[in-house]
């Protein structure tokens, strides 16, 4: 039984060496976010137009002043770094914010397929088409018209070689006649 009080008490002094250097970092983010909230309250504070001069001036449209915001960055931090802890995972911004959405993988041959179909497509009529969110097709098709597989002229998207031009073309045309 010795043995085993033993181990653990050795296994919990190796944890603490090894996390000794993520408490100093944390202590010393804590100083700094500190430092610099007292270095923003020390500020004297010109009134401003319907400021009485006692007290920071809040934001724009009513937002807390940017040393309220650094505060509550800082205490939503140590909560989800509280929380973590006991799981080994380090405080971020990641733990605090979800995850950004990427576009499905299958986005582009889809894509490209319907455009070919119905050149002159636009953006939220190809989303609508093949069911996805139009801000994925944002960030698709800009990049699939620089490798030159696409080309766009005004809010419409065409396959590459020519295509848009020709069609813009004979609709101007056929406008022209009208």
């Amino acid at each position: 039984m010795r043995d085993l009080v033993q181990e653990t008490l050795d296994g919990l002094h190796r944890e603490l060496a090894r996390l000794r250097p993520a408490v100093r970092e944390y202590d010393l983010l804590l100083e700094t976010i500190a430092a610099l909230d007292r270095q923003i309250d020390e500020r004297p504070l010109a009134p401003a137009s319907g400021g009485n001069g006692v007290g920071p001036e809040p934001g724009r449209n009513g937002a807390p002043p940017a040393s309220a915001r650094v505060r509550k960055r800082a205490s939503r931090l140590r909560d989800a770094s509280a929380d973590r802890s006991d799981a080994g995972e380090p405080a971020s911004l990641a733990a605090v914010r979800p995850p950004a959405r990427r576009p499905p993988e299958d986005l582009t041959p889809r894509a490209l397929a319907l455009i070919a179909a119905e050149p002159g497509i636009t953006i939220p009529r190809l989303a609508a088409m093949i069911g996805t969110m139009h801000n994925h097709l944002y960030q698709v098709l800009p990049v699939l018209a620089a490798e030159g597989k696409l080309e766009k002229h005004g809010r419409e998207w065409y396959p590459a070689g020519g295509y848009a031009r020709a069609t813009v073309d004979r609709r101007r045309r056929q406008d022209m006649t009208r």
